[in-house]
């Protein structure tokens, strides 16, 4: 996964090239103004949703690890790295039961 500024960057160069493939048609005249500033704000709320989207998800990952700390949940711990729960207890005492 891409870390935020890196990923800010990215979407800042894509806006770019988007702002400037619409402008070229503007200069051409593909394109009208109307649909030129209409263009633009649309990607102008594309890119702010996708930085908001972006950096609410990292906010959530962290939180998410931080609630789900290893040391909290041994079990958790024990299912994400592979170990049998099978080496803590004594099955034969469970399967008494």
């Amino acid at each position: 996964m891409l870390r935020r500024n890196e990923a800010t960057k990215l979407n800042k160069e894509k806006f770019k090239v988007v702002v400037s493939y619409f402008y070229s048609l503007y200069k051409k005249g593909e394109i009208s103004e109307r649909l030129l500033e209409f263009l633009i704000r649309e990607a102008c709320a594309n890119f702010i949703e996708t930085e908001v989207e972006d950096r609410i998800q990292a906010t959530l990952d962290r939180q998410f690890m931080q609630l789900f700390n290893f040391k909290n949940f041994p079990l958790l711990e024990d299912a994400l790295t592979g170990r049998s729960i099978t080496d803590k207890w004594d099955v034969s005492k469970l399967l008494r039961i």
